[in-house]
């Protein structure tokens, strides 16, 4: 998608301007390039877009614009639409309260989790990789650096197999990596 209509206007995704090669100078809302947003400027930021229910990281990462931060399939799947792939993508594997409390039954139960993807009502992280696998199919968008900092583990090396799994598929580097950033809860706390 390369623009989409708000209150009768027209506004282009970060796509459209990096196919136009050069910032217009007029600050577009999702201008892919850096400050001063000059006519001609075609130096891009970097994006890092962070998927999580409850944390919101605290600091930016180097050289890149502070975190965009979704909150579950939904919101990770618009952003990506209007504003294509970022540099960077953090992902939480439980998005949903009946994620998190199906990991502590099952592992309080028989000592291990299996997550039960079909009993879910929620989307996952997990769901969001595959989604993020098919878009750059259908795009020819390219999946940058990933990170994976979910608490848990078995929902977490399944994003990380599967996002790797993907790359290997694509025959990119098999980067994605486990990653705690430093974060702020719901309540404040970090």
């Amino acid at each position: 998608m390369y623009s989409y209509k708000e209150n009768g206007k027209t506004v282009f995704t970060a796509l459209t301007h990096i196919n136009r090669g050069s910032c217009c100078g007029r600050n577009c809302r999702h201008c892919p390039y850096t400050k001063p947003r000059k006519k001609g400027n075609n130096m891009k930021k970097k994006q890092a877009l962070y998927l999580d229910d409850e944390r919101t990281p605290v600091d930016a990462l180097p050289d890149h614009d502070p975190w965009v931060v979704v909150r579950n399939y939904d919101e990770f799947t618009d952003w990506i639409t209007k504003n294509g792939v970022p540099n960077f993508i953090s992902f939480d594997h439980d998005l949903a309260d009946e994620h998190t409390d199906d990991y502590y039954k099952q592992f309080l139960e028989q000592g291990y989790q299996h997550p039960s993807y079909d009993s879910y009502k929620e989307k996952t992280g997990l769901d969001c990789a595959r989604w993020l696998a098919e878009y750059c199919q259908k795009t020819g968008e390219k999946i940058n650096r990933v990170s994976v900092h979910s608490f848990n583990p078995v929902g977490g090396a399944n994003i990380q197999s599967y996002i790797n799994g993907f790359k290997k598929h694509m025959d990119w580097d098999e980067d994605c990596f486990m990653m705690k950033h430093k974060f702020t809860d719901k309540e404040g706390g970090i």
